[in-house]
């Protein structure tokens, strides 16, 4: 699928720029700051919680990274997080033995001011992550420049 979109969009317009990237786990970060380095997610009990548009794609990170992803909650996209809802995932974290709760770094902006009301036994963490081009990156960054210093109407 992917392979035939570039190749209309090359068609449509033989000079566009096409950028590929993936997001790439560099870290979990705590509540506190802590941050669990990817080797330490491996073989951990993780309860995984999102509110994204493909939250398979989280999940199927979690899983690559070697985690034991042993249960998880998906909300709509944009949800907004309550106490409420942060307890009903913590409780479904401790009935399954959790050692943590993992969420996007996106979903943790929405729920941190929830989490931060309440003591959790179990911590809750968001998987950070990084933009990394895997083709195209220095042409866009490039026209991104250009654009930057009016060198493109």
């Amino acid at each position: 699928q992917l392979a035939q979109l570039e190749k209309e969009l090359q068609r449509i317009n033989p000079d566009m720029i096409i950028a590929k990237s993936i997001h790439k786990p560099i870290c979990a970060k705590s509540m506190v700051g802590k941050e669990i380095s990817i080797e330490e997610l491996k073989g951990k009990k993780i309860f995984a919680f999102c509110g994204i548009g493909n939250p398979d794609a989280f999940l199927d990170t979690i899983k690559g990274l070697g985690a034991n992803l042993v249960g998880s909650k998906v909300y709509n996209d944009h949800y907004r997080y309550g106490d409420e809802c942060l307890v009903d995932i913590y409780e479904q974290a401790r009935q399954l033995k959790a050692d943590l709760i993992l969420t996007t770094q996106k979903d943790w902006f929405s729920a941190q001011y929830a989490i931060r009301n309440t003591q959790y036994e179990i911590p809750f963490a968001y998987l950070a992550v990084e933009l990394k081009f895997t083709a195209g990156g220095d042409k866009l960054k490039e026209l991104i420049e250009d654009a930057l210093a009016g060198k493109i109407p």
